[in-house]
């Protein structure tokens, strides 16, 4: 069968299972298929990003300084906001529809010859990861960055053998899965590392702790994390001072708010200790970085920005950047939708002490807690029957100098972006990464 466009190759790959629960985080599927394809990852050196939240954004950071550098760049991003096409990015564009459906095409016959040998169809994601590799090899790309899908340890991702690591903030997200401490989560995302491995991570605490003793146990390099200071937050703008090798240097960055300044400090470091390459040339790839869903301006009057937030540390951080913009409670509108399996009580909670006027929309995304719940903990919410009510709605109540903010999750966010371009969203697609959508 040659899946020739968008819908057929979408259909194709919601047949495969997803992996919501520790029976499908295994190995096994995704080496057995990239050895059936020839080993596309033997062809690949890059980087692998694990974490709970920062990851697109250090694969963002990643992506642009290596091409400000001048190499040829494949990234990874896990999720997508609208099409499966953002996932697979080659020198920064987005594969095209057209050849994404190629590559699903080629590598099926590998997949069909995995699934009978082993009785055991690979999950989705695993197919997407073994795309992947096919793509950015046959691209003959200089460097990769992939970014983990859930976990690290038994990731997908972690069967390419990528020799550089970064592991961003860690949290309690998925704990169902990945376990119900910090420790036992950073234990499954510092898995990825292995010997001889060069790692940096963002992380302090029992966090950090967790990942030297698995650097040391490996015997490879942790890096130690350059000092930031945070000179001045703008819509649009972080301006920070990397304080490295006895050096203090301005930085700047598109992406608002200090855990991104760390983030992008991260990248620094390790790009230099890796490729030694030039502090202007890291600087700037770092200056031009974008991604959407995070902090991103959509509408500036009145000014919207849309955050793909999802786990209590995301809205915690998020809310602390809005204050230090100087956005107070009463400045600020929330549209505000969730996952059920987040932890959402208390990011509700915590938006209701930090902005006055909540709306929940009614939104027709498999898996989300409801508006009537969302209300039920936040009785002074509003609810909307659709999400173009809501945002409408936010639009009227808004004074010249508020904030209208959409957040919760990357769900959410993709189902705004689909409003804003609906010629380009040819079709709604939620598959979801990290969890089976039904309640077990």
């Amino acid at each position: 069968m040659k899946y020739q466009d968008l819908d057929q190759y979408v259909e194709y790959l919601r047949k495969f299972p997803r992996f919501g629960s520790e029976e499908y985080l295994r190995l096994h599927r995704i080496k057995a298929l990239l050895a059936e394809l020839g080993h596309p990852e033997r062809q690949l050196k890059g980087f692998q990003i694990a974490g709970t939240n920062g990851k697109g954004s250090t694969v963002a950071f990643l992506d642009s300084v290596l091409r400000q550098a001048g190499f040829r760049v494949g990234a990874f991003y896990s999720p997508h906001l609208v099409s499966y096409t953002e996932r697979f990015r080659l020198n920064g564009q987005p594969i095209s529809q057209a050849r994404l459906a190629q590559l699903i095409s080629a590598i099926k016959p590998a997949i069909d010859h995995v699934t009978e040998q082993l009785h055991d169809q690979p999950t989705w994601f695993e197919v997407l990861t073994a795309a992947a590799a096919v793509y950015f090899a046959r691209e003959k790309v200089d460097w990769v960055v992939f970014e983990v899908g859930l976990g690290g340890r038994l990731d997908a991702t972690t069967a390419l053998g990528l020799k550089y690591k970064v592991i961003t903030e860690i949290g309690m997200d998925h704990a169902h899965i990945l376990g119900r401490s910090i420790k036992r989560i950073a234990k499954e995302k510092a898995g990825i590392i292995k010997p001889g491995d060069i790692v940096i991570t963002t992380n302090s605490g029992k966090a950090l702790k967790v990942i030297q003793s698995r650097s040391q146990k490996t015997r490879a390099r942790l890096l130690e994390m350059p000092k930031i200071s945070l000179e001045q937050l703008e819509i649009g703008k972080t301006l920070f001072t990397i304080k490295s090798t006895k050096k203090e240097l301005p930085a700047e960055i598109a992406l608002v708010g200090a855990r991104q300044a760390i983030n992008a400090a991260a990248v620094f470091e390790i790009l230099r200790r890796v490729l030694r390459l030039p502090v202007k040339t890291v600087l700037a790839g770092l200056k031009r970085t974008r991604l959407e869903g995070r902090f991103e301006v959509i509408r500036k009057k009145p000014l919207t920005i849309l955050d793909g937030a999802h786990n209590l540390p995301a809205i915690s951080h998020l809310l602390k950047t809005l204050k230090e913009l100087g956005y107070s409670k009463e400045r600020l509108i929330t549209v505000f939708g969730v996952k059920e399996r987040k932890n959402y009580w208390p990011m509700v909670s915590l938006l209701g002490r930090r902005s006055k006027r909540i709306i929940f929309p009614k939104l027709a995304i498999p898996n989300m807690v409801s508006a009537q719940e969302l209300k039920r903990i936040y009785p002074a919410g509003r609810v909307k029957s659709s999400l173009p009510k809501a945002l409408a709605f936010a639009k009227t109540i808004g004074g010249k100098n508020d904030m209208i903010l959409i957040t919760g999750s990357f769900y959410l966010a993709g189902e705004v972006l689909r409003l804003l371009r609906p010629k380009t969203s040819k079709r709604v697609d939620r598959m979801d990464d990290n969890q089976l959508e039904q309640k077990t």
